[in-house]
């Protein structure tokens, strides 16, 4: 079923772009080591794009005193929506929350389903794991046409 998941997010230029993201609301804590972004959440990376109601990013505190920010996690929540790459290659899909784990992993839980073309995966859980392509599903079902649709 890799075929049909996530394998843009795992480009280099994709992962070496600038992160940017837009919400209604905004709180951050007064250490600035996490951001919380609230109602209509918007996150793009690259040709990835995710919408979710609610979102919270945390930064490395150590990174951030050496000048850097080094995003350790971002946590998206409710009605979460993402798609990714171009033309016939275009994965979308949705969840009720997400984890992502720059460098290592994405986690979709919660009636997760990604599509591309006409190809269906859905699961309580799906796992993309960054380094290797492989995904993993927990209470996997899905749909592999055939043709191309």
């Amino acid at each position: 079923m890799k075929l049909i998941l996530l394998t843009a997010l795992a480009s280099s230029t994709v992962l070496a772009s600038p992160i940017k993201w837009r919400s209604k609301g905004l709180k951050a804590s007064t250490q600035g080591n996490v951001i919380n972004l609230e109602d209509e959440v918007e996150i793009k990376q690259g040709n990835v794009q995710v919408q979710a109601d609610t979102a919270r990013i945390y930064f490395d505190g150590g990174a951030r005193k050496m000048g850097r920010d080094a995003i350790v996690k971002v946590e998206l929540r409710g009605q979460v929506r993402f798609s990714f790459g171009h033309g016939t290659a275009k994965v979308r899909g949705s969840c009720d929350r997400a984890e992502l784990l720059p460098q290592e992993s994405i986690v979709l839980s919660g009636r997760a389903q990604a599509t591309r073309g006409g190809n269906t995966i859905r699961g309580s859980q799906i796992i993309y794991y960054l380094h290797t392509g492989w995904i993993k599903v927990t209470e996997a079902e899905g749909v592999i046409r055939s043709e191309p649709q």
